[in-house]
């Protein structure tokens, strides 16, 4: 990694000598629209929401309308799931209830969420590599290129109005309903959190707009952009449940891109938005 921001550092500072005197531009830019990872779900409802990008760059052009770029940018990719109500139920085991002694015992747990909402975090760092055209003057402009994503931070945010959980205990012929101690009850205005582990993905990504030249030196660019995960962030197939009884009696809350409520195979990072860019030369 530390390789990877001195190679950076070194393109955008001029690089090597050998570089000194073509024409060459240091770019600064941010962006925003629908940025999302993207999936399908055997429930609820699935919605991509706005997220951010701010990002630098240095292009070297081989002549007056084509160049090559590398460039560092952070990304804040954002989705959310919807549903009125999810419910399901499992075989789980658990110490002794109610004196909680050492005998472990199988039992049905059930969960009901009411009015749940997950929001899905993505913070990363891209590496665009990226081909050029830009006119001579004030004109259109476009870029083609892949991406290589490092991921930084991935969080699930749950919500419910309300979550209820019981367990049934067949040889005893019970259903416990209100021992919070022992993870069965009602929990008004429920909330939690879950960081997951996402990994590298490679996207393909384009652009099209105009650019200004503000001035000899000086050009900016108006474009719309999108781009498309060719690799996942994220894999599904784990099969959790969403919210998982362990034996002392915690319940520990999983994310939906882990249970089988996902349908999809492969979370993608799907992109489309507005870029703005401020672009100056150097070398000339």
């Amino acid at each position: 990694m530390r390789r990877l921001f001195i190679f950076i550092l070194l393109l955008i500072s001029g690089g090597p000598s050998g570089y000194a005197g073509t024409p060459s531009e240091i770019s600064f830019w941010g962006s925003g629209g629908l940025l999302s990872p993207y999936f399908k779900l055997n429930e609820g409802k699935y919605v991509m929401q706005p997220g951010v990008a701010l990002g630098v760059s240095y292009t070297y052009f081989f002549n007056s309308h084509w160049g090559l770029g590398f460039g560092a940018e952070a990304s804040l990719l954002r989705s959310s799931t919807k549903a009125d109500k999810l419910s399901f139920s499992y075989t789980a085991e658990a110490m002794a209830v109610p004196d909680q002694g050492d005998e472990i015992n199988r039992f049905d747990f059930k969960a009901i969420y009411e009015n749940y909402r997950e929001t899905q975090q993505f913070i990363g760092l891209n590496i665009p590599v990226t081909l050029q055209y830009r006119p001579s003057g004030n004109g259109f402009t476009g870029t083609i290129g892949f991406v290589v994503g490092l991921p930084i931070k991935t969080t699930a945010h749950i919500k419910a109005t309300r979550l209820s959980t019981s367990g049934y205990f067949p040889y005893e012929g019970i259903e416990y309903t209100d021992l919070p101690q022992h993870g069965f009850g009602t929990f008004e205005n429920y909330s939690d959190k879950r960081n997951l582990n996402t990994k590298i993905h490679f996207d393909i990504t384009a652009e099209v707009g105009y650019r200004w030249k503000l001035s000899c030196n000086n050009s900016l660019y108006t474009t719309v952009f999108a781009s498309y995960g060719i690799t996942p962030i994220f894999s599904s197939g784990h099969n959790k449940p969403l919210l998982q009884y362990m034996p002392s009696g915690s319940l520990e809350q999983n994310g939906i891109w882990e249970t089988d409520i996902i349908k999809s195979k492969n979370i993608i990072p799907v992109c489309a938005g507005i870029k703005l860019r401020y672009a100056f030369s150097i070398g000339r």
